[in-house]
C-alpha cells in the first residue's frame, strides 16, 4: 500500500519518491501488456522487479511471504483490473 497505493493506482506515499513510479494496477494499459497474467504477477511479487527485467526498486517478497501468500497477493492485485479487462479473461 505504501508504494502502489490503497486503490492500486501507483499513488502510495512512498511511491511518490520512486523513479520509476510503481505500476498502476487500475490501468487497462497495464493489463493489456503481453505476458501480464497471474504467473507474471507471482514472479514479480516473489522475485522482485529485477527478476523480470523491471525496476529493482520492487523488492522480492517471496522469501518473506512464501508461495501461498504470494499467490494471495497476486489474486488481490488482480482485483484492481478494470472491469472490461476482467471480463475479457
Amino acid at each position: 500500500m505504501t508504494c502502489h497505493g490503497e486503490s492500486g493506482a501507483g499513488d502510495g506515499p512512498a511511491g511518490a519518491a520512486l523513479n520509476p513510479k510503481p505500476r498502476d494496477f487500475t490501468s487497462a494499459e497495464f493489463w493489456a501488456q503481453d505476458g501480464v497474467n497471474e504467473d507474471y504477477l507471482k514472479a514479480v511479487i516473489s522475485g522482485g522487479g529485477a527478476s523480470q527485467g523491471k525496476s529493482p526498486l520492487m523488492p522480492a517478497w517471496g522469501p518473506f511471504l512464501g508461495d501461498d501468500k504470494v499467490a494471495e497477493v497476486a489474486a488481490y492485485v488482480q482485483t484492481f483490473k478494470p472491469s472490461d479487462e476482467a471480463k475479457a479473461e
